[in-house]
């Protein structure tokens, strides 16, 4: 819910703009004290979030993280990433994030909200997900590495890409704005 209440017409240019990567099992997405370059919504998936090597979360299907790394100057990461199988994310660069501002004043006034509501949410999550035996979900979700791929794209019908479980990024997307 990163981006609720903004244009339509800037959820859509933001839609365009995003990356599409494949993460096998125990593949990392991100890595902590490296550079933060965007952040990530999850498609497919589920990912586990280690702080100094230690499990802090584990994130799934239609989550996000690392969205401090568009909505602030966070310059490295705070925690790992690390798949826990197959997942497909979505990313949005930081550069992306801010070459659309300008086009959206009323947008560009909201990011100080956006970056307070992003931080109540996780807060609130950590107090939710704390168990007495392993550390609390990460309360300040913070930036990112990118880490990008090359992949073979091959034409595919419609109904090919349906059966194969593929998330089409508005249809996952729209579950954040909503």
């Amino acid at each position: 819910k990163v981006f609720r209440g903004t244009e339509a017409g800037f959820l859509r240019l933001v839609m365009l703009a995003l990356d599409q990567h494949f993460y096998m099992r125990g593949q990392t997405v991100v890595v902590q004290n490296e550079p933060a370059y965007g952040m990530f919504f999850i498609a497919k998936g589920e990912v586990e979030v280690l702080v100094n090597n230690v499990q802090a979360s584990t994130l799934s299907t239609n989550m996000a993280f690392a969205e401090d790394a568009v909505l602030s100057d966070v310059e490295k990461m705070t925690y790992t990433v690390h798949c826990l199988g197959y997942t497909q994310h979505w990313s949005l660069a930081r550069a992306d994030f801010l070459a659309l501002l300008p086009q959206f004043p009323q947008v560009q006034a909201k990011v100080p909200e956006m970056r307070r509501r992003v931080r109540r949410f996780n807060k609130a999550q950590a107090d939710e997900q704390t168990e007495p035996d392993r550390p609390p979900l990460i309360k300040d979700a913070s930036s990112m590495g990118l880490s990008r791929g090359n992949f073979d794209v091959t034409p595919t019908a419609p109904n090919q890409l349906v059966a194969s479980g593929f998330v089409h990024p508005d249809s996952t997307l729209m579950k954040f704005w909503n």
